[in-house]
This record gives C-alpha cells, sequence and structure tokens, in this order.
C-alpha cells in the first residue's frame, strides 16, 4: 500500500481500499479489503479478512468486491470525487491508480476528479509533539544499531550477519 493509505487507514495488506464519504458534516469511513482464504495465504501470506481489518482499525470493513457498488452509490448526486492516486506524467501504460481514474472518468463524467496528494502531504509534514518524540526514538535507536554494526564488522562478515545485528540492536 502507498504511504498515503497506510497513514489514513493504519493497514498494510495489498489490495485495499479507503473510502470516505463527507456530506455535511456527516463523515463516514469504509475500509475495502480481500477475504481470508487459507488455501491461497498458503502461498500469498495470511490475510486479516473484514473482521480482522475492522478489528486492527476500527473502521467498518466490506469484502472488496462490494466497492463499485459503494463507490458508485456515494457518487450518486455527487459533483467532486478526490482521490489519493499515484499518477505518473503520461506514458503509454497506465499504473493501478491511473487505470481507476479512468474507469472513474467514464462512468462518471458530470463527477469532478481532484487529487488528494497535496493535502495529505501537508498533513503528513505536521507532527505533534508526541509524534516528534517518537521520531527522536526511532533515530536515536536506529543510530545505535548502526554504530553497534561499525564497531563489529570485519572482514568476511555475510551481510545477513550485519542486518541481524542492526535488527536486533
Amino acid at each position: 500500500q502507498s504511504p498515503g493509505f497506510l497513514y489514513l487507514s493504519g493497514y498494510r495488506e495489498a489490495d485495499a481500499t479507503l473510502l470516505m464519504t463527507k456530506k455535511g458534516s456527516d463523515v463516514r469511513w469504509s475500509l475495502f479489503v480481500q477475504g481470508r482464504s487459507p488455501a491461497q495465504e498458503v502461498w500469498s501470506g495470511r490475510r486479516l479478512g473484514p473482521a480482522g481489518a475492522a478489528e486492527l482499525t476500527g473502521i467498518g470493513t466490506q469484502l472488496a468486491s462490494a466497492f463499485d457498488l459503494a463507490l458508485d452509490s456515494a457518487l450518486a448526486g455527487a459533483s467532486t470525487l478526490t482521490v489519493l492516486a499515484d499518477l505518473s506524467e503520461g506514458g503509454d501504460t497506465l499504473n493501478g491508480d491511473e487505470a481507476f481514474v479512468h474507469r472513474m472518468r467514464a462512468r462518471h463524467p458530470n463527477v469532478a476528479l481532484v487529487g488528494a496528494n497535496p493535502v495529505l502531504a501537508q498533513l503528513r509534514g505536521t507532527k505533534s509533539p508526541a509524534e516528534l518524540e517518537l521520531l527522536r526514538k526511532a533515530i536515536a535507536i536506529s543510530m545505535d544499531a548502526h554504530r553497534e554494526a561499525m564497531l563489529t564488522v570485519k572482514p568476511g562478515m555475510n551481510e545477513f550477519e550485519i542486518q541481524a545485528l542492526v535488527e536486533y540492536t
């Protein structure tokens, strides 16, 4: 997932979508995620599914297959769709976000699409005192780990040994 998506949702699994709707002062969040499939999870890793995602994030959660219908419903009568998307500067190949934007423009030609990236960048750039303290703590831990690695590294050591030392520290 993109850092912006993680920032807004707190959810890390791929192929998830967050829909936020605002009508007046009423704001609603819905998270759309992939379902659990134990047979597939052997190969792709464990998925939380809707119940696990809702428990983790506190956001109402549905299966990803319900997203298009929910979005079409949310856009009925709407004039603007604000998207957090990774859009390239042209080219012949559309990434997933660009394909989504093209589909929305085709399905909802009267809805203006607006990018949320600048607003989100501004939000992410503003840190509370608690967030600043956490950043300082993380930086100090990282510096300690790198210092320990520099003091320990010797010719012939494997990269995984140094990585293990950094991660342990």
